[in-house]
């Protein structure tokens, strides 16, 4: 478990699908209308048309066993719960907590 997907919110899809195809020199896993993703070493990086460019920035997602211990544990570290865990699919949780200097992190947990 670790750090395996970082999301990168953007403005144009279609224009950042040819920017990261290039930078990363690879072809989509993951080609929809509404994300498109790319496996780099093992990482993988999502575009999202929804998110907010100059925003908050790219997201990394770290991998966790059980996500709400991890938030729990998290919180009594001086952490805040930007957005609780949620299923986005197949039973997948993810959910994104800020630590005490206010970076955000993604949490996902598996489905099972």
């Amino acid at each position: 478990m670790g750090f395996d997907t970082i999301i990168v919110p953007v403005s144009d899809l279609a224009q950042g699908k040819k920017f990261y195809g290039t930078l990363l020199s690879t072809a989509p896993m993951v080609d929809e209308s509404y994300y498109v993703a790319f496996d780099d070493a093992g990482v993988q990086v999502g575009l999202d048309p929804h998110g907010t460019p100059g925003g908050r920035g790219a997201l990394p997602y770290r991998e966790c066993e059980d996500i709400t211990e991890t938030i729990r544990r998290s919180l009594e570290l001086g952490a805040s719960v930007i957005s609780e865990p949620r299923d986005v699919g197949g039973g997948k949780l993810v959910g994104v907590i800020s630590d005490p200097d206010g970076n955000e992190i993604g949490l996902t947990q598996a489905a099972y």
